[in-house]
C-alpha cells in the first residue's frame, strides 16, 4: 500500500538532519528576509503548530490546506495547513498540530498517525513561532470544517504540490505593501510565505525518500 510505504521511508528520514532555512529560503521574499533579521533578537513568540496531513486516495497521496475566512488579522484570507496557537492544556506541540485539525477540520489524529516533524519557522507578523507536524492515515479523511475558522478545504495531490511547474513568482499586497515573492499556485490557489516555506522543506526532504510515491 503506497501510504504505508511513504509513512515508514518518511519516518526514516525524519529522523535525520532537516534542511531548515535552506530550504525556507527558496520560497522567501526580499520582504521576508528583511523582516526576519528586524526580529532576529526576538525573544517573545507564541508557540503553535500546524499539521500536515497525508492521505490516500485512489492510490495517490494527498494532503490538504484550509483557506482561512476573510476577518481583521495578519492571516486573512490566506492559504495555510490546519494549526493554531499552542493553548495551556496542550501536553505539547503535537498535541496543539492534533486538537487544531480535528477542530478545524474534524479529523481525528491520534500518535499512531504521527511520522515526525519539520524545521519550526518563525513568522513576523503575527510573531508565532510554527512547528510542522505530519501525520498520515490510511483512510481517505470526511472532513467537517469549522466554517468560523475555514472558508474552504482544498485537497491537494503531493504530485502537484511538489511539481516544480507550480512555483511561480507573484506580486502580493499585505499592510500597503507590495511585493514579489516566489509561491505555489494550483487551481488558481496561490500559497505563499509561511506555507510555502512549510511545503518546500517538506518537498525536498521527501526527495531524498527511495521509493517512488508519487505515481501509482
Amino acid at each position: 500500500m503506497i501510504i504505508n510505504n511513504f509513512s515508514n521511508a518518511l519516518i526514516t528520514r525524519l529522523q535525520l538532519d532537516l534542511p531548515g532555512h535552506d530550504s525556507h529560503l527558496k520560497m522567501s521574499s526580499k520582504l521576508r528576509i528583511k523582516w526576519i533579521k528586524s526580529f532576529a533578537d526576538a525573544i517573545s513568540f507564541k508557540k503553535s503548530a500546524v499539521l500536515i496531513l497525508i492521505y490516500s486516495k485512489n492510490n495517490e497521496l494527498y494532503t490538504i490546506l484550509i483557506q482561512r475566512p476573510v476577518y481583521n488579522g495578519v492571516h486573512s484570507n490566506q492559504i495555510c495547513f490546519p494549526g493554531g496557537k499552542f493553548e495551556i492544556d496542550d501536553t505539547d506541540l503535537y498535541h496543539t498540530a492534533k486538537r487544531e485539525c480535528f477542530e478545524e477540520v474534524g479529523v481525528e489524529i491520534h500518535d499512531t498517525n504521527l511520522l515526525g516533524e519539520l524545521s519550526e519557522l518563525f513568522i513576523p507578523p503575527s510573531r508565532f513561532r510554527v512547528l510542522p507536524v505530519i501525520a498520515s492515515i490510511r483512510h481517505q479523511p470526511i472532513f467537517k470544517p469549522n466554517e468560523l475558522e475555514v472558508q474552504q478545504i482544498i485537497e491537494v495531490k503531493l504530485a502537484d504540490l511538489f511539481n516544480e511547474v507550480n512555483s511561480k513568482k507573484v506580486y502580493m499586497k499585505v499592510r500597503g505593501i507590495r511585493f514579489k515573492t516566489p509561491a505555489i499556485v494550483i487551481d488558481h490557489h496561490v500559497i505563499w510565505g509561511a506555507t510555502a516555506m512549510i511545503i518546500q522543506e517538506f518537498k525536498d526532504v521527501c526527495s531524498e525518500i527511495p521509493i517512488n510515491y508519487l505515481s501509482k
